[in-house]
């Protein structure tokens, strides 16, 4: 379960790593998670629940202190709208469709 704290950059920068991995969230951003590793890596998530598959959806979106919060918000903001859209893909779908761009179809002759 997922410690609630109040998101600011001050307070996420303060957080300590433990032995395992923690998360943390906030009741005024919901759907936005924090991960912070033991090693102190803290990675935002954008968490959505997929009625249509009945679980939860959980997308990496980025690495604090590279991304601040209000950043974070405005991507996980984003990313749930596709999901519920239907148009949300993963990294491997984005990478797989654009290969499949790139390559021209070949034509077969019988």
């Amino acid at each position: 379960m997922a410690t609630t704290m109040t998101f600011t950059d001050s307070a996420i920068q303060r957080i300590k790593p433990l032995s395992k991995t923690e998360w943390y969230s906030d009741k005024t951003y919901r759907g936005l998670r924090l991960s912070v590793t033991s090693g102190g890596t803290k990675t935002w998530y954008a968490s959505k629940w997929d009625g249509a598959a009945q679980k939860s959806r959980q997308v990496k979106i980025g690495q604090f202190p590279n991304m601040k919060r209000d950043e974070a918000w405005r991507i996980a903001s984003e990313v749930k709208s596709e999901m519920d859209a239907g148009e949300f893909m993963s990294r491997a779908e984005k990478a797989v469709k654009a290969v499949e761009e790139e390559m021209p179809l070949t034509m077969l002759r019988l």
